[in-house]
């Protein structure tokens, strides 16, 4: 006579099937806790796509500057250049000098209010028609009472003074001259002729006065009147 299974029973079953099939399912997985538990050839198959590049850092401070470096050796010397062109000539300064020496003194006995020549100096020849002439003068000569007369000299080319005049009268305190109060005085007198034409000329002194005489290079020194020739 066949046995009817009981509830109890069918579960028992149950358990144990699961059980037994539990026991299989486990044997046919594995637990992997180091990649040398994989073959080389099969790692190389896990890995995957290559991911995507991150961004840029900052750029890092900048280095210290290196030591500068040795000098090199100086270069050959290169050769002379050409010369320039000739400048153009300057004016000289002084086309000539001429000196007029005298040691003579030269003396007006009776002096009026108008000038007269006194002496003659000496000549010198004129180069350049545009040129000037400067006089330039140094003596000793007698004069008035050192207060209230004097003695006036007054230098001359060819009879006319730096003026170009060769009137005799007194034309005022604007004319050249030296004027000499004192009983005996040494001076200088300088004066400027323009206009003059080339060739030789003859320089003079003229004296006017309110003292009754008048004497240049009192007692006879050496004395010079410079002929300077300018541009």
């Amino acid at each position: 006579m066949q046995r009817r299974r009981t509830p109890a029973t069918v579960i028992s079953l149950v358990a144990l099937f699961f059980s037994l099939g539990g026991v299989s399912l486990a044997a046919s997985r594995y637990l992997i806790t180091n990649t040398n538990q994989i073959k080389p050839r099969v790692l190389k198959k896990l890995h995957g796509a290559n991911g995507k590049n991150g961004k840029n850092g900052k750029n890092g401070a900048n280095g210290k500057n290196g030591k500068n470096g040795a000098n090199g050796t100086n270069g050959a010397v290169g050769g002379t250049g050409a010369s320039g062109a000739a400048g153009t000539a300057g004016t000289p300064a002084l086309y000539q000098r001429t000196d007029l020496h005298y040691t003579t003194q030269s003396t007006d006995s009776s002096p009026t209010g108008s000038y007269k020549l006194l002496e003659t100096i000496g000549t010198f020849t004129k180069l350049n028609a545009s040129s000037a002439i400067t006089l330039v003068w140094t003596s000793n000569a007698t004069g008035g009472n050192g207060s209230t007369t004097f003695c006036q000299y007054q230098l001359r080319i060819d009879g006319a003074d730096d003026q170009g005049s060769s009137a005799t009268t007194y034309s005022g305190a604007a004319e050249s001259g030296a004027v000499v109060y004192d009983a005996n005085a040494a001076f200088s007198l300088t004066d400027v002729f323009s206009g003059l034409a080339t060739g030789s000329h003859t320089v003079s002194v003229w004296d006017r006065a309110t003292a009754s005489s008048c004497a240049d290079n009192y007692h006879d020194y050496a004395h010079d009147v410079y002929v300077l020739e300018t541009p």
